[in-house]
């Protein structure tokens, strides 16, 4: 062939051949059919010299000879040069087999130091062989302490009724711990207090002979009495020895005393006015007192406990808690504040609602009389100047026999010749309405003092006194008001001013109006229903 011919090859046979080579490449890659394992393995450290590591293989399959399997070492808790050497970094079966013990490819250095168990890691890093993989390649070393390792245990006590009581401390060890072994220990209080409820007598244990397991006696002494307290505890702590082969593994042990005193009977309790209270009152707070027959726990007499009952209004009412002597837990003073209308405040507990030291529920609380009789303050006029204008002064009170002259008057009265002394009569409501002066109410609804007159139906109103500090009337005098009704009586004497219903009737010469006779000056008031 000329050696100037051309070949032309087209693009289809160049493609057809590369895929051709990559087919092939793609089936001769071989994948392993052998997988290898690795088992996690303990050894016990020894106190002096080397102790030789078994490594286990395993595998899905006999191995080849000759197969080598790489492996890498690694430090955990446990390092190399100090706590273990690697003599062998490649493994090599030399026999045909599916299970491989090879022995000494590390070593654990012993000594006489105690320390936890500690651990390292062996991976196995590939092979030699294309049919022969890796499945599981790593496993963990523990290196076993074989010191002595002493740790105590929990411990409790029955805490008696007098003296002391010893307490016993036992110690162990998975070995035994040398002769003259020192631990020290500490002692912390938890509900159990030093001094109160135990004593410490030793803080250092000594073994006096060569055992795994000692009872100490007397470290510690309970101290009994006959006060009942649910059960204490405290903690006793080992930390630390006198001897460095000598280690802690579990060092702290709760010591828990034992009551045995009979719990308290389940409180009563009673609730009764406070020493000093007035009643009725118009002041607040209005005060009772709570008296238990034992001890509670303060922290759970709170006032959303207390039941407040009565006619008074209690809607916007507070409740304050305090104790007060003797301050044993037993003795409490109750303050009620915020009542917006009159009648009677009551209070009670109901049964549970407090818990004792033990806590058990109080039982409900019982009284002798826990009912305070609450007024609402007498009305108090008060005014404000204006700096605009100055008002001509209320009309004054005409004398109350001046009041016959007035055809279409609310009063009438027959005061002179029984009394011969001028008496004045100021009304304060006619026909159900406050007297009026200049568009506004003279008098408003507060003057006469008590909201339950006002609910009756107030038809007419008068206030009657002395100008000159007349406080009798000898012999009594008539006083009459328009209408029919009932008529409530409030003496000027009375502080707090008070209601009572008086005896009325009607006498010809005040036809259409309803009277009765007086013997003092005050409040008289007509009203439309009876109370009765």
């Amino acid at each position: 062939m000329n050696a100037h011919h051309r070949f032309r090859i087209s693009l289809g046979v160049i493609a057809s051949i590369l895929l051709t080579v990559t087919f092939i490449t793609a089936v001769t890659a071989q994948s392993p059919t052998i997988l290898i394992s690795i088992g996690d393995v303990s050894v016990v450290e020894g106190n002096s010299g080397t102790q030789s590591l078994t490594i286990t293989l395993t595998s899905t399959a006999a191995v080849p000879v000759g197969t080598q399997v790489t492996i890498a070492v690694t430090d955990g808790t446990a390092q190399a040069g100090s706590d273990y050497t690697v003599n062998i970094d490649v493994l090599v079966y030399t026999s045909i087999n599916a299970t491989v013990n090879f022995i000494g490819v590390v070593q654990v250095i012993g000594d006489t130091t105690f320390e936890p168990d500690e651990t390292f890691t062996i991976t196995l890093t590939g092979t030699n062989n294309p049919s022969v993989g890796i499945a599981d390649g790593e496993a963990t070393i523990t290196i076993l302490n074989d010191e002595p390792s002493i740790s105590i245990g929990d411990v409790s006590v029955v805490e008696g009724n007098s003296g002391t009581q010893n307490l016993t401390i036992t110690l162990t060890s998975p070995v035994t711990v040398p002769l003259g072994t020192q631990v020290a220990i500490a002692v912390t209080d938890g509900t159990a207090q030093a001094g109160s409820d135990y004593t410490v007598n030793i803080d250092v244990l000594v073994y006096t002979s060569i055992n795994a397991t000692v009872n100490f006696i007397g470290v510690v002494q309970v101290i009994g009495d006959t006060t009942f307290e649910p059960d204490e505890t405290f903690t006793i702590t080992l930390t630390g020895t006198n001897n460095p082969s000598v280690g802690i593994i579990d060092g702290e042990a709760t010591v828990t005393i034992i009551n045995d005193d009979a719990a308290p009977p389940l409180p009563s309790v009673t609730i009764n006015q406070a020493s000093g209270q007035t009643d009725p009152t118009t002041a607040q707070p209005i005060n009772f007192t709570a008296v238990f027959s034992s001890a509670i726990d303060v922290s759970t007499f709170t006032a959303s406990d207390l039941v407040l009952t009565g006619t008074a209004g209690l809607g916007s009412a507070s409740v304050s808690i305090t104790e007060i002597a003797p301050n044993d837990g037993t003795t409490f003073n109750i303050a009620v504040s915020g009542i917006t209308t009159q009648g009677t405040v009551i209070a009670s507990l109901p049964a549970g609602a407090v818990q004792n030291i033990t806590g058990n529920g109080s039982l409900a609380s019982t009284s002798t009389d826990n009912a305070v009789l609450f007024d609402v303050a007498p009305f108090v006029v008060t005014s404000t100047p204006t700096q605009t204008a100055t008002l001509p002064p209320p009309p004054a009170t005409p004398l109350c026999e001046d009041h016959n002259f007035d055809e279409g008057g609310v009063v009438r009265s027959s005061t002179v010749d029984a009394l011969g002394y001028a008496i004045n009569c100021r009304v304060l409501y006619q026909h159900g309405q406050p007297t009026q002066w200049l568009g506004g109410d003279l008098y408003n609804a507060g003057s006469i003092g008590i909201q339950g007159v006002l609910d009756l139906g107030v038809q007419q109103a008068v206030d009657i006194f002395s100008p000159g500090g007349l406080t009798t009337f000898a012999g009594g005098a008539v006083f009459c008001l328009r209408g029919e009704g009932t008529l409530i009586w409030l003496a000027a004497s009375g502080a707090p001013r008070r209601a009572a219903i008086i005896g009325s009737y009607t006498v010809p010469e005040f036809e259409g109006f309803t009277c009765a006779t007086l013997f003092e000056p005050g409040t008289l008031v007509l009203v439309t229903n009876n109370p009765q």
